[in-house]
């Protein structure tokens, strides 16, 4: 959360925010799943850095490894979406669907409707 703080107090200094995603990247590494998403959000978006949609996928599929660990959701559905969509990947609805799914089961009710567009 401090890279989060330091992104938003800094914005418009560049050596700040350069010094921000260095360390929301370090503790990423460690599989914080917060930094994990907001990542892939900040590389989908691209807010501060490059688009980069194989960064989106990456970041997207270890949030949802951790997802898996404990149960969470977010993270399967963003790599969901990244499947669906082929973003930073081969497009897969078989894959996607899969992911859908497992966020639905864990508690993103929504997502069963995102799976069943999978086989529409």
């Amino acid at each position: 959360e401090l890279a989060d703080l330091l992104i938003q107090k800094y914005r418009h200094d560049p050596k700040a925010i350069e010094t921000a995603l260095y360390y929301l990247k370090l503790v990423a590494s460690q599989y914080h799943y917060p930094s994990l998403i907001q990542l892939s959000i900040l590389y989908k978006k691209e807010r501060y850095v490059s688009a980069s949609p194989k960064k989106v996928f990456d970041y997207s599929k270890l949030a949802a490894e951790v997802d898996l660990i404990k149960e969470g959701i977010e993270g399967l559905y963003k790599l969901a979406f990244c499947y669906a969509d082929g973003i930073g990947t081969e497009q897969s609805l078989e894959k996607a669907a899969y992911y859908y799914k497992l966020a639905a089961e864990n508690g993103y009710k929504a997502c069963y409707n995102s799976a069943g567009w999978c086989y529409y």
